[in-house]
């Protein structure tokens, strides 16, 4: 009887110990999926906090470009205020809500009327116009500003000479 006894009380035990395991496996379970929920939450806010930091860096680089432009525009350096209006055009683009369009363009139509077809530009220069402009026409917006965009590309670009001695 004692050893029936004894066995009874061990398994007792060992039913015991089995059941508190699982319940402290669900207690750690369930603090794993708060953390769990908390680091999500975390990421979310680091995605939220560096598509603003990207807005802010476009709406830098596009006001810096469109300044720059604006003072070529009265200086009359066509070549260097049409590159500074094409940065800042693409990156206003970018912006969930673009800025400063319209006065971009009427910059453009500034520089295409001015703009004479012997002038020597840069090669590097160049390269940042024709990057800008292919980063341009990539853009799932292009379609709202296509017409009015090409007609004023086109036009300055052809006045363009790239200068190759020079950089």
């Amino acid at each position: 009887g004692i050893t029936v006894a004894l066995l009874a009380i061990i398994v007792t035990i060992a039913i015991g110990w089995q059941i508190w395991a699982a319940m402290d496996l669900r207690s750690n379970i369930a603090k794993l999926d708060i953390r769990i929920k908390e680091v999500e939450d975390l990421k979310n806010q680091f995605r939220l906090q560096q598509e603003k930091i990207e807005q802010l860096t476009l709406k830098n680089k596009h006001i810096t470009g469109f300044t720059w432009g604006k003072i070529a525009v009265k200086e009359e350096d066509w070549p260097n205020a049409f590159r500074y209006f094409i940065v800042s055009l693409g990156a206003s683009l970018q912006l969930e809500t673009p800025i400063n369009i319209e006065s971009i363009f009427y910059g453009l139509n500034i520089i295409s009327t001015n703009i004479k077809s012997d002038l020597k530009y840069p090669a590097k220069r160049h390269e940042e116009i024709v990057e800008a402009n292919d980063a341009i026409r990539a853009m799932s917006n292009f379609s709202l500003i296509e017409a009015r965009y090409k007609e004023l590309y086109d036009k300055i670009y052809a006045k363009i000479n790239v200068d190759d001695d020079q950089n």
